[in-house]
């Protein structure tokens, strides 16, 4: 599976992994008479804002066993255990936020018509791995290491979202369970 990490307390916030992103998935349009005509930059994948404070980046870790694929009313998700990642299927979403509200990354967000790069109305969309590339190109442009990759079932973001999970079930919100890791790191 492909693993994805993020340490918020490397993140300077520079946002460089967010137009990674976007020029990884810009499509070239050369209908224009051979000419090479770049369009605007798409939405990124992933969003990188500050909440109270903090760094924050919301970008999909492709679980093992994705809650969002859970909660699909529509069956729109699936893993594709070949190349590692969790992808949606825009023809079978039916928009209706299920998936938005289980995913404890804020990793999901649904195309409104008013979005330039949605072209079906009121469906899903997130971090797709980079499916067109080696790798997530976010991590590989991320200067401070705050985004990492890695290809295995234990990987750092496995190991993450065991521990995200926990402190959620011990009832601690999410930004109570960032301060505790981020207290622990500085510890370490």
């Amino acid at each position: 599976m492909l693993s994805i990490k993020v340490d918020t307390v490397k993140c300077d916030g520079c946002s460089l992994c967010q137009l990674a992103c976007s020029f990884a998935h810009m499509v070239l349009n050369t209908e224009t008479g051979g000419q090479q005509k770049f369009p605007e930059l798409p939405d990124p994948l992933l969003w990188v804002k500050v909440c109270e404070g903090e760094v924050q980046i919301d970008i999909c870790r492709h679980c093992e066993n994705p809650p969002c694929a859970d909660a699909c009313v529509a069956g729109a998700f699936k893993v594709d255990m070949e190349r590692g990642i969790v992808e949606i299927d825009q023809q079978k979403c039916v928009g209706c936020w299920s998936c938005v509200m289980e995913c404890p990354f804020g990793a999901i967000r649904i195309c409104s018509h008013s979005d330039k790069e949605c072209t079906l109305q009121s469906r899903a969309f997130k971090c797709d791995g980079c499916s067109m590339w080696d790798k997530p190109l976010c991590a590989s442009f991320c200067p401070t290491g705050a985004v990492q990759i890695a290809r295995n079932n234990n990987g750092a973001a496995a190991i993450q979202r065991r521990e995200r999970a926990a402190l959620l079930q011990k009832g601690l919100s999410l930004g109570a369970a960032r301060y505790v890791n981020r207290e622990i790191k500085h510890r370490a």
